[in-house]
This record gives structure tokens, sequence and C-alpha cells, in this order.
């Protein structure tokens, strides 16, 4: 093969493979449509939440990237706050609780009549719970899904829900 042939060869076979990203949906313009950021809530109870596109807030603070997110729920009458420290130059990928040597953390108070139920998560809880991120991009902002287990903390004689754990499903 001659040399052109064998360039005209690569840039065909480059071209075939392209970035195996996902395509964004188009907006009937062929303009890229962004999701908004949905959530569910299962187990210790069960609720659904979309909200606006981009809701994960980037932080680098000492070389550190912190991923936050502040998830409303109607049921605990207060925000669920995640903050994953993601190390320095976090790249796409998969990271979990096993496999992250930073802090992570999740919280939620629902405070009724005269008790209260901690919605509580992270590398300082005990019990800890657990995460699996896949973070499909990250740069000014982050896009992937989350899936947390958080436990349910109550006081004695206290009802917090059937069980005592409960699921968050997060797409951003």
């Amino acid at each position: 093969m001659t040399p052109r042939l064998i360039t005209l060869a690569c840039l065909v076979v480059l071209a075939a493979c392209g970035d195996n990203g996902r395509p964004a949906p188009a907006d009937g313009t062929g303009t890229a449509v962004e999701s908004p950021c949905a959530a569910k809530f299962s187990e210790n109870f069960t609720e659904a939440w979309a909200g606006p596109v981009n809701c994960a807030a980037i932080e680098t603070v000492d070389g550190h990237t912190t991923l936050q997110f502040a998830i409303p729920s109607q049921k605990l009458a207060s925000e669920l706050a995640i903050t994953i420290d993601l190390g320095e130059a976090p790249a796409a990928g998969t990271y979990t609780s096993q496999t992250l040597a930073t802090p992570w953390s999740a919280d939620a108070l629902h405070e009724f009549e005269m008790t209260s139920c901690l919605y509580h998560a992270g590398t300082a809880a005990i019990p800890p719970g657990t995460f699996k991120l896949d973070l499909d991009a990250i740069g000014e902002q982050a896009h992937g899904t989350l899936d947390m287990v958080l436990y349910v903390l109550a006081r004695p004689y206290t009802y917090c829900g059937e069980t005592n754990i409960e699921h968050l499903s997060l797409t951003f």
C-alpha cells in the first residue's frame, strides 16, 4: 500500500469509531438539549423529584474537586445534602464508597412533632452507607448517575418508617 492509502485507511477507521459518547437529545433543530436532574427515593419512603439541568455543584479547594447536591424532599420537609470529594483532577468513570479514599457524606434531618429522623451516610457515619457514582462528564459541569444507600437513625420510640435504610437514585 502507498503511504497515501494507509493514511486514508486510518482516517476511515478513526471516523468510524467516533468518541463512543452518548449523543445528547436534540430539540428538533439539531441543538443538543440537556435533561433535567431526576431523583427517586425508595425503601423507607417513596418520592420522585425533577429539578433543573446541572443540579450538581462543583467546587475546587486546595486542589480537590468536590461534587455537591442539594436534593429537596417533600416527605422530609428538607434537603438531602450530598458532598463527594473526588480528589485531585477527577475524570469521567466509576467511583464507589469502597474505592474512593476521600471523604463523602449525605445528610437530611426530618423533624416532626417532638422528634426527628436522621438520614445519614458517609465516611464518618456509622453505619457508613454506600454509593456508586458513574460520572459521564466533569468539567465546569458534571453529568452522570448516583446510587446511594443511607441509614435512617431514630431516637428511641420514634417511628421513621418501615425500614432503616433509604435508597436514592439520581440522574444529573
